[in-house]
């Protein structure tokens, strides 16, 4: 009888506007099956590289790999202008003057900004999605994202008299955002607050003289919710700057004395770890305070790299043209994909994973969340993983089999059901979304009147912000957010990136 009222209760349920009824016969095993087939075991972790738009902008003169390119992030828009700086001069006077383009994620256009100012040095965002154009002569331009001039502002003296070398923005999870500036004249700014009133401080220097003058690489490590440092490497050495000093690091390492120099350094999203490489391909990963080391790998491959980022706090992410090499916080396992058709690309790191922008695609790489692991994983013998096999065949023809799965359970179904709800939360398509809801609701039936309320609180929040991801994630509004990203999002700007 509980069986029978199980079935008539799945035939036709929704919930905040999502409809998980029945799926067709076989819908639900391809759908599970192909959520684990872009799955590489790493350690003891998986990653995945999903392919989360083809871009329209195909038809489009994007040439990613001689322009500007800025990916805002939590699935935010792509602006794009062309590098005059890497265009020749002769190519500069046959093409006409450059302007600043606006897509979504999905390659859609929101904006074209007609550009008659100063040589643009870079492009970045705010956390309002606000874009903000720094020009060599030391003037911020700051547009909305349909490309309305909002305001402008200059920079120090000594940065407009010196001009700008190089910039880098940085967004941390707790709101903060600024950038980091390298004049002309080698030396170091930092700005914050960019939503606001810009404030920027002048780095202390470096006490050496080194030839040549530049750091070999350097970035910017948020320290506060209103201050960063900034970290520069010359040679093999490394110095920490703030507004106060300058010290020079101590990195931990096995390499040799006559140590090749660090070429390129990323600081993860949390602010927390950090990850160099040096010229000949060896990988130092440790904590941004350099008190402790996780990894050392060395690769062999003395290419030039195109790409250094965190892929949140898993791994390390390397390009050497076609090639983006993976290496994880373990000291032996690595993976390799080859970039293809998404070469050159562009690369943005989010707090989940890593966004792969190319003329044809968005991919996203990310680490496969606990809870799908659990669920979907091959062989899983966790509660949530025999729900979910409990509805396949309560809805086949063994329902005999169903039986076993959930007496096996029965003392473990809360355990299940927020599994269940976890995966569902934390997976891409429609239709595993769907498989997962059904596997809750049906435990669900299980516990009655005793379901505890935490249960049903997580259920019915997990449905209306999927409703709200899957309707963002449509390639005509282009905001690949995830689930985890979901919450640090700011409302307004999804409106406004989304025409709301």
């Amino acid at each position: 009888a509980l069986y029978l009222e199980t079935k008539m209760a799945l035939e036709s349920f929704t919930l905040a506007g999502l409809d998980i009824k029945q799926p067709k016969p076989g819908s639900v095993a391809d759908a599970q099956m192909s959520a684990t087939a872009d799955w590489n075991p790493m350690g003891d972790i998986y990653l995945r590289k999903s392919t989360v738009y083809e871009m329209s902008w195909t038809k489009s003169l994007i040439e990613l790999g001689t322009s500007l390119v800025a990916v805002a992030p939590y699935g935010g828009p792509i602006a794009i202008m062309r590098d005059e700086n890497k265009v020749s001069v002769d190519a500069q006077q046959r093409l006409s003057r450059p302007n600043i383009f606006i897509y979504t994620s999905s390659g859609v256009q929101l904006a074209e900004i007609p550009w008659s100012g100063g040589r643009v040095s870079a492009l970045g965002w705010t956390n309002t999605e606000n874009l903000m154009v720094i020009l060599e002569e030391g003037v911020i331009v700051k547009c909305d994202i349909h490309g309305n001039i909002l305001k402008q502002s200059v920079l120090p003296n000594e940065v407009k008299d010196a001009g700008v070398h190089s910039v880098k923005f940085y967004q941390l999870v707790t709101g903060t955002c600024g950038f980091g500036l390298l004049t002309k004249n080698w030396k170091f700014f930092a700005a914050s607050d960019l939503d606001g009133s810009i404030r920027v401080k002048r780095m202390a220097e470096v006490p050496v003289v080194y030839d040549p003058p530049d750091p070999s690489c350097w970035t910017i490590v948020p320290v506060g919710f209103n201050s960063a440092s900034i970290f520069a490497a010359y040679g093999d050495k490394i110095y920490k700057l703030d507004h106060i000093q300058c010290k020079e690091m101590e990195v931990p390492n096995k390499r040799e004395n006559t140590s090749p120099p660090w070429v390129n350094m990323a600081i993860a999203p949390n602010g927390h770890l950090l990850a160099l490489i040096d010229e000949r391909g060896y990988i130092w990963q440790g904590s941004s305070d350099f008190k402790a080391v996780y990894v050392e790998y060395d690769t062999k491959c003395s290419e030039k790299v195109d790409h250094f980022e965190w892929c949140a706090s898993h791994a390390v992410v390397v390009t050497w043209g076609k090639v983006m090499f993976v290496k994880g916080r373990d000291k032996k396992t690595w993976i390799k994909y080859q970039l293809g058709s998404a070469y050159p690309c562009v690369m943005v790191a989010d707090l989940d994973g890593i966004r792969i922008i190319s003329k044809y695609f968005c991919e996203f790489l990310q680490k496969v969340p606990t809870a799908s692991v659990n669920v979907l994983k091959i062989g899983s013998l966790e509660p949530g993983a025999m729900l979910n096999d409990a509805l396949k065949e309560f809805e086949g023809e063994e329902s005999h089999k169903a039986d076993e799965y959930v007496r096996y359970i029965k003392d473990k179904m809360p355990d299940a059901i927020l599994q269940c709800t976890e995966a569902a939360g934390a997976e891409y398509e429609a239709a595993l979304q769907k498989s997962l809801l059904r596997s809750v609701q049906f435990g669900k039936c299980f516990l009655g009147s005793d379901t505890p309320q935490n249960i049903v609180d997580q259920f019915v929040n997990v449905c209306q912000t999927l409703r709200v991801l899957n309707a963002v994630r449509d390639y005509r509004i282009g905001i690949p957010l995830t689930y985890r990203q979901y919450p640090k999002t700011c409302v307004m700007c999804i409106f406004s990136s989304a025409n709301i």
